[in-house]
């Protein structure tokens, strides 16, 4: 091996999730099927908006908004490999949909130096989206899986997709998990709110913790007619005080604790609980509440103090936290609750069924497909079955006129003829059959071609620069594009040329052609296959010897190698070609690789000098 060269050791990556959430729809008057239509809706938009200009016109979709005119025939599976890896997988008449995006860390704002958070060298991010009708309503699961190198040391932070604010604010769809999800404080002021409560974090469907805030304790302004003599200091009682005062009989007369009225905590928690949608549940207990919080709970509390909690079935541990003196302890404490709500489901096993993912979703779509041919194959049975009952039905006809012709000699010829007839319609039969087997079977296989011609026409690329890109995924073992072919299709003149007809041509040279050159399809199943699918003929022809000699820069390629292992010069001895007029002129320059069975394309679109002698 060179020295220049050495083996790359494969490095371990560790897969952990980070966001993760389980909920349904909350609009009651939206129906499940509208409403997976404004989920799928609200994220193509989202997507849309990702890509910015680059954007497919396979997503093109209405606003969610307008779902009502978007037809289910528009759900479409997709598959996008451009760096990043879109999967969609669309089965609307099963009530699902669901998306994959797999793309490198790139940083939290990609193409700026300055970006808050840089990107993390080797590190993937995939973010998982599924809708999926169950029992009458629509579950929506959303989980981002990151994978790391394994000596990665900073765990990626925990980020909530943009189109879940979207989806939660939107009036005809909303998001529910055992209660619903809003941008705002729960103020718990009856027992009734406190058993909910403590019902919402016991329910193994919930997932999100629980912060509980609590109100303060404020002294008021108090007077010596509002203080009770026995907690009065010794030192101020009547008869010590030096200035005395005569009390007059209270009706009642309140304690020092008494004179402490509750009032809410000095916590921004509207903006605190805006930031948390989807989190973590934001609460607020009223004093009375607190003080009964045992009477419902294990939970105590004291007056202002904070209660971190999460739900049973991720633990149900707890923690309490003191009410801060100052505003920026304050602010601190809410920071830190923040950070702690956001990153509760990071690396936790978080149960989003029964949505469908994009790996059970293409399962589902395999045993569809495999169902469908299963019942295929069972019709073709019971016609395999009814052409056996017709044979036989015919021999004991047959049979039948047999013993007629002895019994009846006198019919001798008369019956002669009668089995002939029968004999001749049985012979007919067995043929058409026999026609109908073989145009099946033919047909069979043209809808196969055509099937996997039209899949190569939805992956075909936008721009010539990535033709050579979509040769070596749909072509590969069967036509290869040296570089400087490649290179050919990048420059500003190939962009002249139509990109559907190179992509015809391209598409020839790897399916008919290669068949008629290294399986001896016959010429005129070539003729038929190409009227069929691209509505045109394509011309191949060899290349004079004559042109070649004259001009060796343009019609010649380093491809084969020669004993020393070096690729030596080789002449583009073949052509395919289409139309003389500039806007319809199409020039492919090939040689055949009769080894490895491949056409290795040297030069296109344009025509290349030509030497003729006269």
């Amino acid at each position: 091996m060179p020295a220049d060269y050495r083996t790359v050791r494969l490095m371990k990556n560790r897969l952990y999730p980070t966001y993760q959430l389980h909920a349904v729809m909350a609009a009651r008057k939206t129906t499940p099927e509208d409403g997976l239509k404004i989920g799928v809706l609200t994220i193509l938009d989202w997507l849309r908006h990702r890509l910015g200009p680059d954007a497919p016109e396979t997503l093109t979709a209405p606003q969610p908004e307008r779902y009502a005119d978007f037809s289910w025939e528009n759900l479409r599976s997709l598959y996008i490999n451009q760096g990043y890896v879109i999967d969609i997988v669309s089965l609307p008449e099963q009530g699902a949909w669901t998306m994959q995006i797999v793309e490198p860390d790139l940083g939290s704002d990609p193409g700026n130096p300055e970006q808050r958070r840089q990107a993390v060298p080797g590190r993937v991010i995939e973010s998982n989206i599924a809708f999926t009708i169950s029992n009458g309503e629509l579950h929506c699961g959303f989980r981002t899986m990151i994978s790391d190198p394994e000596d990665t040391e900073e765990l990626c932070e925990v980020y909530r997709p943009a189109f879940i604010r979207l989806l939660a604010d939107n009036p005809r769809f909303g998001l529910r998990q055992i209660a619903p999800l809003t941008p705002s404080v729960t103020r718990v002021e009856t027992m009734e709110q406190l058993r909910q409560l403590a019902s919402l974090q016991k329910n193994p469907a919930s997932h999100m913790p629980l912060i509980l805030f609590t109100q303060t304790l404020e002294e008021r302004e108090i007077t010596p007619l509002d203080i009770a003599p026995h907690d009065v200091p010794p030192d101020l009682r009547i008869g010590i005080s030096p200035f005395p005062v005569k009390l007059p009989d209270l009706p009642k007369r309140m304690t020092l604790s008494e004179l402490k009225q509750p009032v809410d905590p000095a916590f921004d928690l509207a903006s605190f609980a805006k930031s948390g949608l989807a989190y973590y549940r934001t609460f607020l207990l009223t004093d009375e509440i607190r003080r009964r919080l045992p009477s419902v709970t294990d939970k105590t509390l004291e007056a202002g103090e904070t209660l971190y909690w999460e739900s049973e079935s991720l633990g149900g541990s707890s923690e309490r936290f003191p009410y801060p003196p100052s505003t920026a302890s304050r602010e601190k404490l809410l920071a830190a609750l923040m950070e702690r709500g956001k990153n509760h489901a990071r690396g936790r096993d978080i149960t989003l069924s029964p949505c469908l993912f994009v790996v059970q979703a293409k399962a589902r779509e395999r045993a569809a497909a495999q169902n469908a041919l299963r019942l295929s194959e069972a019709a073709e049975e019971r016609f395999r079955h009814r052409l056996e009952q017709d044979a036989a039905a015919y021999k004991s006809r047959i049979s039948a006129l047999e013993d007629e012709k002895i019994r009846l000699t006198e019919q001798l010829d008369r019956a002669k003829q009668y089995r002939l007839r029968l004999e001749n319609e049985k012979d007919e039969l067995m043929r058409r059959v026999a026609e109908a087997d073989e145009k099946l079977r033919h047909k069979t296989i043209q809808d196969r071609e055509e099937v996997a011609y039209l899949r190569r026409c939805m992956d075909r690329p936008s721009e010539h620069a990535k033709i050579a890109d979509w040769v070596q995924r749909q072509f590969a073992g069967r036509v290869v594009l040296v570089p400087k072919a490649a290179a050919m299709l990048e420059e500003k003149s190939a962009r002249e040329i139509s990109l559907p007809l190179i992509c015809d041509a391209l598409d020839f040279l790897a399916t008919d052609y290669w068949s008629s050159r290294f399986e001896r399809l016959p010429w005129h199943a070539v003729l038929d296959s190409c009227s069929r699918k691209y509505g045109r003929p394509f011309e191949v022809s060899s290349i004079g010897d004559m042109t070649i000699q004259f001009t060796p820069a343009q019609y010649k390629i380093k491809y084969f190698t020669n004993a020393q292992g070096k690729k030596r010069e080789t002449a583009l001895d073949q052509h395919l070609k289409v139309g003389n007029d500039p806007e319809n002129l199409l020039r492919i320059y090939f040689v055949l690789d009769e080894e490895n069975r491949l056409v290795v394309v040297g030069s296109l679109p344009r025509h290349l000098k030509a030497v003729s002698i006269r």
